[in-house]
């Protein structure tokens, strides 16, 4: 993630899109209860496509699609995962902070929230050790989480991930290797001061130098990076649960030429440069992988608040440029950008109930509205591939509830930041004050609200009533095969159970699982609207 702050100083990666249920088995099931959740419909074989279609949403065109042609909502998180976020060392230093693990009890708990996608960060450093050579027992580790989320139906988006470039001189990213010039100092483990890192001359140094695509061993930085992520792309690809890859966490670029101009350098950096890394990696990624979606970031400046730090790039807050016209193909491209505000970077104090978080910030709307119309200009669906702030802020739920009325107004995919975290201030759904792992029940309670993950046909809205907590879905019927998936929050909001209704006309659900999943018919006439509701009893 790309929080900057004065008293924060980890990662404040947020939030993520992942896709519950039926993910990746190709059972069909009328069943119910307990045996639902071993039968659960498959969300798709595993081949994702993309459409836009600006008469079904204006805002936000355009939409992800399963194999069977229905349209996806994914609610996801990210989940830094142990022997997978790469911030060890081989060589006696201990790790620079203590990552968590990950089994099924989390992915049980994933989905009785509402998750239904796993945005997982992964590395270079870890994937390419020495120019050319890949570790398989590394790709082996990512395809073990993946097959965790196989087995509970949860969708995998895998993330190649950088925060400050390396772990050599940031927290995490690319090899010792592939930083050009060399470091001067590298960390010396046990600890991280990440916003040192960041604003560092040789963290600067070092993303100018990939951004040029300085050669090393034989090629350029960009070409090892791309055939790092093209084999990462290859083993995750096998599985059905992998909905995609998102090609570069965060890029550093505008930052690194303000900074370095400041100490009186010109590295000569521009935004065309990310725009023609993006036109080499992802069709190398779609050929890698080419049933699977390609997620792609705006430069980080878009999230950085005007004053962090000063004068660092002259990039308007929560907005992002495009290029005209796009050098990629973008079918099967998804815009993923970061969203955080001013307000969610400020840690706060307990006597001020922590950030003075708000449902009114204008950031908030600010920064989607523009993210709808920058994924418009790509031809991409629009996924926030991180979002989230300390669940100790005093309006945490109600912030949230704000956040997603807006995402489900528009359609709109989000991955929060984080799962678990005992570091950095211990953002995430874990509360780690005791040294074990403990849900924090407000925290998924604020995010388990009901919500459209598969709809047989176009999603044009949805809605959660504020006072009931009943979820109105907005759509046009398209025949697929398959019916509509949704989840109810039976653990949380809905735990005296639910009734779905068609047209006003009472439905029952074909199979529901213990976590809330459900799957329903409503409809029968290609191209005409309806509406779904789901009430709590």
């Amino acid at each position: 993630m790309s929080s900057i702050t004065s008293t924060r100083i980890g990662t404040v990666g947020l939030v993520a899109a992942l896709i519950v249920v039926a993910g990746c088995s190709d059972s069909g099931g009328q069943s119910t209860s307990s045996d639902a959740a071993q039968s659960s419909p498959a969300a798709s074989t595993g081949r994702w496509t993309t459409y836009c279609d600006p008469a079904i949403r204006s805002q936000n065109p355009c939409g992800i699609l399963d194999s069977s042609g229905r349209e996806w909502l994914l609610r996801g998180v990210n989940a830094r995962v142990e022997g997978v976020f790469d911030v060890t060392f081989d060589d006696g230093r201990a790790p620079l902070e203590e990552i968590p693990s990950f089994g099924a009890e989390d992915t049980v708990a994933m989905k009785t929230i509402g998750f239904n996608l796993l945005r997982l960060p992964v590395q270079w450093s870890a994937v390419e050790p020495q120019p050319g050579q890949y570790d398989e027992a590394y790709l082996q580790r990512i395809s073990d989480v993946v097959a965790l989320c196989e087995e509970a139906g949860i969708q995998v988006l895998v993330d190649m991930h950088q925060d400050a470039y390396s772990k050599e001189i940031g927290e995490d990213g690319a090899p010792l290797w592939a930083i050009v010039p060399p470091p001067t100092q590298t960390n010396k483990g046990g600890e991280l001061n990440l916003l040192a890192a960041r604003l560092s001359a040789q963290t600067q140094e070092a993303f100018a130098s990939f951004w040029r695509n300085e050669q090393v061993a034989g090629k350029g930085l960009q070409e090892h990076y791309i055939g790092a992520l093209t084999e990462v792309a290859k083993a995750a690809g096998q599985s059905p649960a992998v909905i995609g890859l998102d090609v570069f966490n965060e890029p550093w670029l505008l930052h690194a030429q303000s900074l370095l101009t400041l100490q009186g350098k010109d590295p000569g950096l521009n935004l065309d440069m990310l725009y023609d890394f993006y036109a080499k990696a992802i069709p190398a990624v779609q050929e890698a992988a080419p049933d699977k979606l390609v997620m792609f970031e705006p430069d980080v400046a878009k999230n950085d608040p005007p004053a962090l730090p000063p004068g660092s790039t002259s990039q308007q807050p929560y907005s992002a440029t495009e290029p005209d016209p796009v050098p990629w193909p973008t079918p099967g491209t998804v815009y993923a950008p970061h969203f955080y505000t001013n307000a969610f970077f400020n840690p706060g104090e307990a006597a001020a109930g922590y950030p003075n978080i708000s449902p009114t910030d204008p950031g908030i709307n600010l920064s989607i509205t523009n993210s709808m119309a920058e994924a418009t200009k790509f031809s991409a669906p629009l996924l926030l591939g991180e979002f989230g702030f300390t669940p100790k802020a005093a309006q945490y739920a109600q912030t949230m509830a704000a956040i997603y009325t807006l995402t489900n107004a528009n359609a709109i995919s989000t991955a929060q930041w984080v799962w678990k975290e005992n570091s950095q201030d211990s953002w995430g759904f874990y509360d780690f004050t005791n040294g074990q792992p403990t849900l924090r029940e407000e925290a998924a309670a604020a995010t388990a609200q009901p919500y459209p993950q598969a709809i047989s046909g176009r999603l044009k809205s949805a809605a959660v009533d504020a006072a009931s907590g009943a979820l109105t879905v907005n759509f046009v019927y398209e025949e697929t095969g398959q019916p509509h998936q949704i989840f109810a929050p039976v653990t949380y909001g809905f735990k005296n159970g639910f009734t779905v209704a068609c047209g006003g006309d009472k439905v029952e659900p074909l199979a529901t699982d213990d976590s809330g999943q459900f799957t329903v018919e409503c409809g029968d006439k290609a191209g005409e609207a309806y509406v779904l509701t789901v009430s709590p009893k």
